[in-house]
């Protein structure tokens, strides 16, 4: 991947969200904060904790981490998900958000700033997850923690490959959903020593996934048409199904993870 290709593909990320900036942030499961608040828990963030909070977007686990830490810092790539995170900072009365636009290969913040640095739902968009990973772990104290939310892809490469073509086709901003053994082998090569690990599975339903991006019509029938095509052998992994009356649902995979930044 050249310079220019990493410039490119910020671009559309930054495009791309901007766009769908309302729909994101007015997603039932992006702003379910029951699960954003289960998530904090196994961080185990506490009072004491300065948390950053990587590609924040519209702010819900940064709002989540608030709640209990000293201070949260959220930074974006994109604008428009910084003015929707501050909307929310500001009707939850919430005073310990910091909000930075910022890059997330060079993270603007001095090594060792944070007891907490968090990634939710987000490492399918970098496309270097890997230098991603040095960055949160540069910006970590020692004694302090990684913490991971995001989709798992299969460890079969081809139904992994097929993941993508289906993701990149439902938003251009999609990198590469990241299998178990990928994401465990870019954490430990980031210096950090794994913790804790869980897997969690949950049906989503294929309408409102489609929804949260803001997809126009063209784009939905296409998706839709690929998430069925999938179907007969799974060939992407993600275990779609028709319900009754049509409704399409598929299973939504996620890796939970807290690695420790060593002391010495």
């Amino acid at each position: 991947m050249t310079e220019l290709d990493s410039r490119l593909h910020k671009r559309t990320t930054s495009r791309q969200f901007t766009r769908a900036a309302d729909a994101f942030a007015a997603s039932p499961v992006k702003s379910d904060m029951d699960y954003r608040r289960r998530y904090v828990h196994f961080a185990a963030a506490n009072a004491s904790d300065a948390v950053l909070d990587v590609a924040t977007g519209p702010g819900f686990s940064a709002l989540a981490f608030a709640e209990v830490a000293r201070i949260v810092v959220g930074f974006d790539i994109t604008p428009a998900m910084l003015e929707r995170a501050a909307r929310q900072r500001d009707k939850a009365r919430l005073a310990n958000i910091e909000l930075v636009l910022a890059d997330v290969e060079a993270i603007p913040f001095a090594d060792s700033s944070f007891q907490v640095v968090s990634c939710n739902s987000s490492l399918h968009h970098f496309q270097r997850p890997g230098w991603v990973f040095q960055e949160m772990a540069r910006v970590c104290a020692p004694g302090g923690r990684v913490v991971i939310d995001d989709q798992r892809s299969s460890e079969d490469a081809s139904r992994a490959a097929g993941q993508d073509r289906i993701e990149r086709r439902r938003d251009p901003s999609h990198a590469h959903s990241l299998s178990r053994s990928e994401m465990l082998s870019m954490v430990r090569e980031a210096g950090l020593e794994v913790q804790r690990v869980e897997e969690r599975e949950s049906t989503r339903d294929f309408d409102e996934w489609m929804k949260a991006i803001g997809a126009d019509p063209a784009t939905y029938r296409a998706v839709r048409q690929a998430m069925l095509e999938s179907s007969d052998d799974d060939s992407a992994g993600l275990a779609p199904r028709l319900e009754e009356g049509g409704r399409l649902v598929y299973e939504r995979r996620v890796v939970w993870l807290v690695a420790a930044k060593p002391l010495g």
